[in-house]
């Protein structure tokens, strides 16, 4: 983004009630994360449970950025747990 902080690409967990959803999110930071969207939990170090497969794979097939909003991201307010 020019002008502006560069994004990091952030592991996300996703509070869905059940089970968490696991993204990576482009953004400025985790607190834009979680101002945006607080039901996302923002993770600063993978769980020691989740192998380093299972991340590649999120990030290969479930990477978002915070201004280009997706279904995944764009989850009405009143929708929101």
């Amino acid at each position: 983004m020019v002008g502006g902080p560069a994004k990091r690409n952030f592991l996300v967990e996703y509070d869905c009630g059940i089970r968490g959803l696991w993204a990576c999110t482009w953004a400025e930071s985790g607190a834009r994360i979680k101002r945006e969207h607080p039901e996302s939990k923002v993770i600063h170090d993978a769980p020691p449970r989740m192998a380093r497969e299972t991340r590649a794979r999120i990030k290969k097939t479930s990477t978002f950025d915070i201004d280009a909003p997706t279904v995944w991201l764009s989850i009405p307010d009143e929708e929101r747990p």
